[in-house]
């Protein structure tokens, strides 16, 4: 994207068809410009091939679109991934941010998308449904912050969480750490999320508890 005009990147409104032409040079300039670093170092082709194709979907959506269709190699299928998660759940001038939950869901369940699904899974096995960092509230009315993915990938959805307070909204200090998929006796879900908020609103520093 560092060569892509300053104005493009920053504009607000729809883009004109001129500047969606030079945004979407960006991946044809960017394997150029690995290309030029071929005198540094040796580079292996794929790392080209993906900077070319990062926005090339499995299904032969995307850009950039040749006149032969073309598949993707699976380094780029790798990369469109993070890339996509990465576009959508960072604010642009044009639209703001998604929360990262509803993307991770939207790569790996809506078809329409295109993203490969294996692949559109792994973060989710490795993050689990809700990434760490991400301020949850829970059915309890407790405020939580997600503190790590469950090791059952049979509870994407019900990651270990520390308690950031009450349910009268007392604030721990420090909070203990829980898991979702802990039941009570009668084998009902102790706690479940029932939405994300933003940590901004609560003046909750993240880092502080991840660090």
């Amino acid at each position: 994207m560092s060569r892509t005009p300053r104005h493009v990147l920053t504009k607000t409104s729809r883009l004109t068809e001129e500047e969606r032409r030079q945004m979407e040079a960006h991946t044809w300039l960017g394997a150029l410009s690995v290309f030029e670093l071929r005198d540094y170092r040796e580079l292996p082709l794929h790392s080209m091939l993906a900077a070319y194709e990062h926005h090339l979907r499995p299904d032969g959506k995307g850009y950039p679109q040749s006149q032969r269709r073309r598949k993707p190699t699976v380094s780029s299928k790798i990369i469109t991934v993070p890339a996509a998660f990465d576009a959508a759940t960072n604010e642009r001038a044009y639209r703001p941010a998604q929360p990262a939950e509803e993307v991770l869901l939207r790569l790996w369940q809506d078809e329409s998308v295109g993203y490969d699904p294996v692949i559109a899974k792994a973060p989710i096995n490795l993050l689990g449904i809700y990434p760490v960092g991400a301020v949850v509230i829970l059915d309890s009315y407790e405020l939580a912050l997600v503190h790590a993915a469950n090791s059952d990938t049979a509870y994407r959805r019900r990651p270990v969480v520390r308690l950031l307070s009450s349910p009268e909204g007392e604030w721990l200090d420090p909070g203990p750490l829980v898991d979702l998929a802990d039941r009570d006796p009668s084998g009902t879900f102790s706690r479940t999320i029932i939405k994300v908020t933003s940590a901004e609103r609560y003046g909750i520093d993240v880092s502080r508890y991840l660090g």
